[in-house]
């Protein structure tokens, strides 16, 4: 008897836990489509809140099997699924028409769309690294990124308002080519000059 109704609290326990989780992600994804900012992409809370079910797991089976490994396990979990949704809460840019403010960990910056010189660019087989160049700042932004086309075209057009530059004759400007602002060098290239 006790068995099964332990079955039946763990089974409600995880069933609650899932309609917690979708209720959050949910909210999460229409506050980042309401707002306008750039976000870690979304598979960071779904990442934390499936090790903190794994975490809840072990620590049942720890009780269970009175096994010290589970209960490692779970604190292992634990620490890195909590880690995952600090990251994705103190990550990411929020901007308006003027200007930006670039936030990671307890750092922030607020930056004018006219402050920037220019980019840099890699790209790989995952997607596109995007280094905005801000005098001795420099801001990355990943293509997997929450909001990240539609900031950089935000960031050209209040770049070009800044600059007195009309948007339609900037030659350069691709963004199917990930070019919004002039290349910048290297700071390699220049040193070899």
């Amino acid at each position: 008897m006790v068995s099964f109704l332990f079955v039946i609290l763990f089974m409600a326990l995880v069933f609650g836990l899932c309609f917690l989780v979708d209720k959050g992600a949910a909210r999460l994804i229409a506050r980042a489509r309401a707002a306008s900012s750039v976000r870690p992409p979304l598979r960071y809370p779904v990442l934390a809140a499936a090790l903190i079910l794994a975490a809840v797991g072990c620590v049942v089976l720890a009780v269970v099997k009175q096994s010290w490994l589970y209960g490692a396990a779970a604190a292992v979990f634990l620490a890195v699924g909590v880690y995952a949704l600090v990251y994705y809460r103190a990550t990411g840019i929020s901007y308006t028409d003027t200007h930006f403010t670039f936030r990671s960990g307890k750092r922030r910056r607020t930056f004018a769309f006219g402050d920037i010189e220019g980019q840099r660019v890699a790209v790989a087989k995952t997607g596109v690294c995007l280094v905005l160049c801000l005098g001795a700042e420099q801001v990355v932004l990943y293509s997997s990124m929450q909001g990240f086309g539609p900031f950089l075209d935000s960031a050209f057009q209040g770049w070009c308002r800044a600059k007195g530059l009309d948007p339609a004759g900037q030659i350069w400007h691709d963004p199917a080519n990930q070019q919004w602002f002039p290349d910048q060098p290297d700071a390699i290239e220049e040193e070899e000059e």
